[in-house]
């Protein structure tokens, strides 16, 4: 049975105007996933810590962005985002080009199942997904959505390197909401960016199967290529949106 998760939505930034662009969807989870994440710590004291931590720096980010400290939330996050590389297998000559692709992924469960960008996948037959220690597993799609460009991979490996993200809600965003984006950008893994929701309800022109996608986040938090699929975070550790795209002055760019 599929469990309904809270409204995310997926993310477009501008690398030139600074601008980023999040669309909605349902998520789901198995039946071994609970609703929230499971934290990256056991021990109940430092979970405490770790929320009084995110508090204050939510007071200090809305007086003063550009001077906060997010090392603790960095800290609590990190571990549920991973790297994902992609490729094609069965090409025997070896004179031809090989193709490949780079970006990053969210983790839902403790079964395996990895959220990411429906082009990331996309034409490809081989998936690897390498975790925060750096240790790697190969991974299935089973999942897509290609009109939201979302989809689903699963990972076989051992629960204990699976540390599945807190889903938010991205409907309850506001325009000047501080965010943060966690991705792996031209392969520089966990890379970590700050900015703030910049507009409400944006629309890309055209997604993988032609429509529009529509109901989308606006961000100036910096993104790149590699970044497509990893997470954008609000200051409380909760994803509520999915990098996406990168709006530049020549079209949108995935």
């Amino acid at each position: 049975m599929r469990k309904a998760l809270p409204t995310l939505a997926v993310v477009v930034v501008s690398m030139v105007l600074g601008a980023a662009i999040v669309g909605g969807f349902e998520a789901w989870r198995g039946d071994d996933g609970g609703k929230t994440a499971q934290s990256a710590t056991t021990d109940s004291s430092q979970a405490v810590s770790q929320q009084q931590g995110a508090a204050q720096q939510q007071t200090s980010a809305s007086a003063n962005p550009a001077a906060a400290d997010y090392t603790a939330l960095y800290d609590s996050v990190r571990p549920s985002i991973v790297e994902i590389t992609t490729g094609s297998t069965g090409n025997d000559n070896v004179f031809a080009p090989q193709r490949g692709g780079l970006g990053s992924g969210i983790v839902l469960d403790t079964a395996g199942h990895v959220l990411t960008n429906y082009h990331v996948v996309n034409g490809f037959d081989k998936v690897t997904v390498t975790f925060a220690d750096e240790s790697t597993a190969e991974a299935d799609v089973v999942g897509k959505d290609p009109g939201n460009d979302v989809a689903v991979v699963k990972v076989n490996a051992d629960a204990g390197k699976l540390h599945p993200a807190k889903l938010g809600d991205s409907s309850a965003v506001k325009v000047g909401t501080v965010v943060a984006a966690i991705g792996n950008p031209f392969g520089l893994e966990g890379t970590f960016t700050t900015g703030v929701i910049s507009g409400l309800d944006r629309t890309l022109p055209s997604g993988n199967d032609g429509r529009p996608i529509r109901g989308l986040l606006q961000t100036d938090t910096a993104v790149n290529p590699g970044n497509s699929g990893g997470a954008l975070f609000n200051l409380q550790g909760e994803v509520i949106g999915i990098n996406t795209a990168i709006e530049n002055p020549g079209g949108n760019t995935f």
